[in-house]
């Protein structure tokens, strides 16, 4: 049986299990931001094109987020250094938001 599959004595219990499946979940939550948002900004965000643009790309890094920590669970331990990075990115991003859709004519 190869590493990861189910029944492998331990695996369950493993750092890099509880690494790749923390990664999977915040991988996913990110991409429903990552939607959500792009969908908003192409609805709205003609009023601020800086804006839109630079939360735009400020939601693309903070792909390293979850990405930092996939990529740790692999083995690669210096990716852990980018997931905070990636954080404050999605923070930033989403903050850059409530200005675009404030300036939105949402009627």
């Amino acid at each position: 049986m190869q590493k990861g599959q189910a029944g492998v004595s331990g695996w369950a219990e493993s750092t890099t299990h509880k690494l790749l499946a923390g990664a999977h979940v915040h991988g996913s939550l990110e991409a429903l931001v990552n939607v959500v948002f792009g969908y908003l900004l192409c609805r709205f965000g003609k009023n601020s094109e800086l804006l839109a643009r630079i939360a735009s790309w400020l939601l693309l890094v903070g792909m390293l987020h979850s990405g930092g920590a996939y990529l740790a669970g692999l083995g690669i331990t210096g990716a852990k250094l980018l997931a905070p990075l990636g954080a404050v990115s999605l923070i930033g991003g989403i903050v850059c938001m409530v200005p675009v859709l404030a300036k939105a004519d949402l009627g």
